[in-house]
């Protein structure tokens, strides 16, 4: 299973966690994979399975 949770890069509980990061930002499992860009679809997939077979 997969969750998603949508924060605002700017919010409090971001900075504290993963400092300043660009727009859009994409992480996983607490780890920063995509940051400043809008990622392919196909590259999100490979992101996610990679996560689920850790």
């Amino acid at each position: 299973m997969v969750e998603i949770v949508k924060l605002d890069v700017n919010s409090r509980q971001v900075i504290e966690r993963y400092g300043i990061v660009m727009s859009p930002s994409v992480a996983i499992n607490g780890v920063i994979k995509i940051s400043g860009r809008i990622p392919k679809k196909e590259e999100v997939i490979t992101i996610i399975k990679e996560a689920i077979q850790r």
